[in-house]
């Protein structure tokens, strides 16, 4: 028969905490109740204890500042650390690599900085990890225990290096939320792999490539991909079709893609596409706009980038693609229109000035 106290703590528990206390300011936090007091850790604000080993410690917007204590990572029993929203700054203690038990890590909306500790790799059973919006720096450790990791949220940090090659080895994922780094690379395709996951952001980094023809296979529940703003080139994969047929938000905006649109009219579900701010032409929008797809209304798609102009002695055209009939020439010298023409886009230039042509289109009338 082994009998447990409920009022007496693990003492290197009870020191870690301790710790805590004395380095991120505990006297002028918003609730501090019984902390340091001879009353049981049981009661000290914001611990939940089982046979004398903490399990749990949240502080969530408790107005902690300073730093993380190193011997956080004797609280080998706990399974859940949350103390995001505060004013913690430094880095993220390696010691947490020590956390056996430890299954969700949040330390988001503080203002930490230095790498993620590789010793994160040590963590057998990772559930969720956010660590979004702080100040961290260096690449995405590539090993991360796949078995249980079900949310990784890295975004709005200063995060550099490609995505893991081994990304879809994180099978459970069930968000995958990177964006806002400086990231770079290409998007591997591995990505397609994943089983469960329902959202994908990668926006706002500096990632490169083509879109693996990999990521249309990712079934439901999968809702939301956002890849907007960043390097991204080529071509639309023909088969993003099984991911709007699932009615997902797709948001492609400020990249620089190109050529045909695939035909997305077969969607089943209400979708939002985002093509604005691309290298699209009329090529690529004006068969989307006759076939329309489900999506959002206005579907959007403009503005896109700048055509080059072709001369050829004193002549100079343009070709911004789709239906020639379609589309309407406006020439203009220093800014002054000179002449209009339908399906046909060369004009003689007989007089010295500075010259730009814009297209628009009868069926694609948002883009110029």
């Amino acid at each position: 028969l082994i009998l447990y106290s409920i009022t007496t703590a693990n003492p290197q528990d009870s020191l870690a905490m301790v710790d805590l206390y004395n380095s991120t300011n505990g006297p002028g936090w918003l609730n501090n109740t019984n902390w340091l007091s001879p009353k049981p850790l049981t009661t000290w604000f914001g611990i939940t204890q089982r046979r004398g080993k903490i399990t749990d410690l949240k502080l969530v917007q408790n107005n902690l500042s300073g730093t993380i204590p190193v011997s956080i990572g004797n609280l080998i029993h706990t399974g859940t650390i949350y103390l995001r929203n505060n004013k913690l700054t430094g880095s993220i203690p390696s010691s947490i690599g020590n956390l056996f038990s430890l299954l969700n890590l949040d330390l988001s909306y503080n203002q930490l900085n230095g790498t993620i500790p590789l010793t994160f790799n040590n963590i057998p059973n990772f559930g969720v990890l956010t660590l979004s919006y702080n100040q961290l720096t260096g690449s995405i450790p590539n090993n991360f225990n796949s078995s249980n990791l079900s949310a990784l949220e890295l975004d709005h940090n200063q995060l550099t290096g490609s995505l893991p090659d081994n990304l879809g080895d994180w099978v459970h994922l069930s968000g995958l939320i990177l964006n806002d780094n400086k990231l770079t690379g290409n998007i591997p395709s591995s990505i397609g792999r994943f089983t469960f996951i329902s959202s994908i952001d990668l926006s706002n980094n500096q990632l490169t490539g083509s879109i693996p023809d990999s990521i249309t296979n990712l079934k439901p529940p999968f809702s939301t991909l956002r890849l907007s703003n960043n390097q991204l080139t080529g071509r639309i994969p023909d088969s993003l079709i099984k991911i709007s047929k699932n009615g997902a938000d797709i948001e492609l905006n400020g990249n620089k893609l190109s050529g045909p649109i695939p035909s997305l009219k077969s969607a089943d579900f209400m979708f939002r596409l985002y093509l604005q701010d691309n290298s699209f032409t009329f090529e690529g929008i004006e068969p989307l706009i006759a076939s329309p797809p489900s999506v959002q209304n206005p579907l959007l798609y403009s503005p896109q980038a700048v055509i080059p102009i072709i001369k050829t002695g004193n002549l100079i055209s343009v070709s911004a693609g789709g239906t020639l009939a379609n589309d309407t020439f406006r020439l203009y010298r220093d800014n002054i229109l000179l002449k209009t023409q339908v399906g046909d886009s060369s004009f003689a230039i007989t007089t010295a000035g500075k010259y730009y042509v814009t297209v628009t289109n009868s069926v694609a009338t948002q883009l110029t």
